[in-house]
C-alpha cells in the first residue's frame, strides 16, 4: 500500500570531507492525499550504527541550525510540499566507512500504518589524509627542559609556601571560549533598567557532548550535560547594578546552568528552585559565556534564558 507522501532526496549519496566531516541531506516531501495531514518525522538508522549520534533533523529555516524536537508536527495541505534538512556531523576520529539511513514521514493520526519511507541515503566517510612525518627531535632540548622544570618547581614551592591552597575550579579546557550557538546580547545601563527582567533568548538544544564535573568559583558542585559550544554570550557594556541574576526557565526539563566570565571564573547551579537553575553574580564590564544543559544525557532542553537585577522572586518575574 503506497504511503501518503512522496519523499524526494536531493541526493542519495553524501560524501563527507576529510577535514570537516560535516554535511546535510535535504528531502522534499509532498502530500499525495486528498486531505490535510499533520505529519511527524523520524530517522531510521541500522542498529549499532555509529551514525545514530551524527544525524539531526533541523528546524525549518533556522539560521542557527537548531534541532527539531522529536514529535514536532508539520501541517501539509492538499498537494503541499515541505523541505526536511538532516544535518550530518561525524566526529574527527570516526572510522572511514559507509553508513545508511532513511527519513520516515508519518501521519500523526495513524503513524504505524500511514507513513512513507525515503530511499536509503548513503553517508561515506573518506580516509583522513596521512599526517606528515614528525620532525626529528633535537636531543639538546631534554637537558634544557629538565633545568627549566626544576626552576619552575622551585618557584612554585616558594610562592605557595605557608599559604592556603587555591580554591578548586573546573578544568580550564572544559568550558571553552568558543562562539555561542545562539548569538550574543549587549547589556547597557539604560536598556537593562528600562526592561527588567530581560528575556534574552528562547531556544531548544540537545545536550550530550560533555559532562560537567568539578566545582565552581565558590566551591559548588557542577553537574549535568552540556554542548561543547556555549549556548549564549552576554556582553556587559555598562554596569547595570552590583548583582545580576541569570536564570533559565523550562516548563518540564530538569536543567543546569554554567557561566564563565572573561577571567576564567566559573559559576554553576542546577536546582535554585525545584529543577530550575539560577546564578547571581556581581557583574563587571566583560563577557559572560553561558551553557544551558540537562541533568541527563541525550535530553532535549527548551526554555528561556532571563536576566534581572531587581526581581525579588526570580521565578515569578
Amino acid at each position: 500500500m503506497p504511503g501518503p507522501f512522496t519523499i524526494t532526496p536531493s541526493s542519495t549519496l553524501i560524501t563527507l570531507e576529510d577535514n570537516r566531516r560535516q554535511g546535510t541531506a535535504a528531502f522534499t516531501v509532498k502530500n499525495d492525499t486528498t486531505r490535510r495531514i499533520n505529519a511527524t518525522a523520524r530517522l531510521v538508522i541500522p542498529n549499532g550504527s555509529p551514525a545514530e549520534t551524527w544525524l539531526t533533523i533541523l528546524k525549518p529555516g533556522d539560521p542557527n541550525e537548531a534541532p527539531e524536537l522529536p514529535g514536532t508536527v508539520r501541517t501539509f495541505d492538499l498537494g503541499e510540499t515541505e523541505t526536511y534538512v538532516v544535518k550530518i556531523a561525524a566526529p574527527s576520529d570516526a572510522v572511514p566507512a559507509a553508513h545508511t539511513f532513511r527519513l520516515v514521514i508519518a501521519d500523526e493520526v495513524n503513524p504505524d500504518d500511514s507513513f512513507t519511507e525515503s530511499a536509503d541515503i548513503s553517508v561515506v566517510l573518506n580516509r583522513p589524509p596521512d599526517l606528515p612525518p614528525p620532525p626529528k627531535f633535537p636531543i639538546w632540548v631534554i637537558p634544557v627542559a629538565l633545568v627549566i622544570l626544576v626552576l619552575v618547581i622551585i618557584i612554585i614551592v616558594l610562592l605557595t609556601r605557608n599559604t592556603e591552597p587555591p580554591l578548586a575550579t573546573l578544568p580550564a579546557d572544559q568550558l571553552e571560549n568558543l562562539s555561542p550557538l545562539f548569538g550574543e546580547t549587549l547589556v547597557f545601563d539604560a536598556l537593562f533598567l528600562n526592561s527588567d527582567p530581560i528575556d534574552v533568548q528562547s531556544f531548544s538544544i540537545l545536550n550530550a557532548e560533555r559532562e560537567l564535573t568539578g566545582v565552581d568559583f565558590f566551591g559548588n558542585a557542577c553537574t549535568g550535560f552540556i554542548s561543547v559550544q556555549p549556548t549564549f554570550l552576554i556582553r556587559v557594556q555598562e554596569r547595570p547594578s552590583q548583582f545580576v541574576t541569570f536564570f533559565f526557565q523550562s516548563e518540564t526539563q530538569d536543567t543546569t546552568l554554567a557561566i564563565r566570565d572573561s577571567n576564567g571564573n566559573v559559576f554553576c547551579n542546577d536546582d535554585a528552585q525545584d529543577v530550575q537553575p539560577a546564578v547571581e553574580i556581581a557583574v563587571g564590564i566583560q563577557e559572560y559565556r553561558i551553557w544551558v544543559g540537562s541533568k541527563q544525557a541525550d535530553q532535549a532542553v527548551n526554555g528561556t534564558l532571563i536576566l534581572t537585577s531587581n526581581c525579588q522572586n526570580i521565578f515569578d518575574c
